[in-house]
């Protein structure tokens, strides 16, 4: 699978459990129906997405199937289901409690399992909230951000760090005989020369940003890109956001603080997951909104309610460990 494959499927599982959250809250809207119907059959990677959570719904019994409709076995079938209450099966549980186990199940599978694998063939890892200082066999330091996993791979001829998740700092030691790079994904690599740097990896692209000296950008079948001290990129798999960042502000999270200027509020908000025990959902619209401050990652409820609090969003938590985005 192409990195630009893992960001559409991990994007469509993102927005596939939006729609679980929007269908429960408003089943009976043609709107809604109908606009849910558009997404499923924009993309397989949104069916697949679907199919895989109307499974999990129906194992934890949001939707017996001995209750459902000819119509509705179809549609579980096809992985078209709709998502509302079914008064004709009794409930254990109250709807809205069976509603947020759902979520947190959901999103358990979605993320764990591979997850687990990931971890457990790593060489360095940190928790939610974690961070963590290394020094290499070569005197070069890492820092890594929370929820991050690394794997080092060295050898006679070359230095390569692959960063498995999350974000890391580097201050390499320069040795041109033994070339350091940082491999995301299997298209992706970004190569040392002489060089601070963060590498980032965000929901659906990756972040890379220079305090020092200069980095070579190369992507699979692309030319290569140069980036010097003070400069930002956004990696998607369709293009490269170029974007000045002052010095200082590199890396700001080893001080406790996300730094941002102009960012879309899905940038900051994967930032902000790295610290949060839980799951933020983000909706209406909200994501694509630029957003300028400083925000205490000590405290990623108050950094995510400010950020709403921006473009006139609110926070809503349906437990301590769900907390929804939206606006209006």
């Amino acid at each position: 699978m192409t990195a630009a494959s893992d960001h559409h499927r991990e994007q469509a599982d993102e927005e596939a459990i939006n729609w679980v959250i929007l269908l429960r809250e408003e089943p009976d809207v043609p709107d809604v129906q109908k606009e849910f119907n558009q997404w499923l059959a924009a993309s397989s990677h949104n069916r697949e997405a679907w199919k895989e959570i109307t499974r999990t719904y129906q194992g934890l019994g949001q939707v017996a199937p001995a209750t459902l409709s000819e119509k509705d076995k179809h549609s579980v079938s096809t992985g078209v289901l709709r998502i509302g209450r079914n008064d004709n099966h009794r409930q254990v549980f109250s709807p809205r409690r069976r509603f947020v186990a759902g979520v947190m199940a959901l999103a358990a599978c979605v993320v764990l399992a591979p997850v687990i694998y990931t971890r457990l063939t790593a060489d360095a890892v940190t928790g939610m909230g974690e961070t963590r200082s290394l020094t290499l066999e070569d005197g070069s330091h890492v820092s890594m951000g929370p929820d991050t996993v690394l794997r080092v791979v060295f050898g006679p001829t070359g230095r390569e760090v692959r960063l498995l998740k999350g974000d890391a700092w580097f201050q390499v030691v320069h040795d041109a005989s033994r070339p350091f790079h940082v491999s995301i994904g299997k298209e992706m690599r970004v190569t040392d020369i002489g060089t601070a740097f963060e590498v980032r990896e965000l929901s659906s692209s990756v972040q890379v940003q220079v305090a020092e000296g200069r980095v070579e950008l190369s992507r699979q079948g692309r030319e290569p890109l140069f980036l010097a001290a003070g400069d930002g990129a956004i990696v998607r798999p369709a293009n490269v956001e170029h974007y000045d960042v002052p010095v200082a502000d590199v890396a700001s999270w080893r001080d406790g603080q996300l730094v941002v200027h102009d960012r879309p509020i899905r940038e900051v908000v994967d930032v902000i997951r790295q610290y949060y025990r839980g799951f933020i959902v983000v909706r209406n619209g909200v994501a694509d909104q630029h957003v300028t401050g400083v925000f205490d990652l000590h405290d990623p409820m108050a950094a995510l309610t400010a950020v709403a609090h921006a473009h006139e969003a609110s926070v809503t938590r349906i437990t301590p460990w769900v907390a929804v985005l939206s606006r209006g």
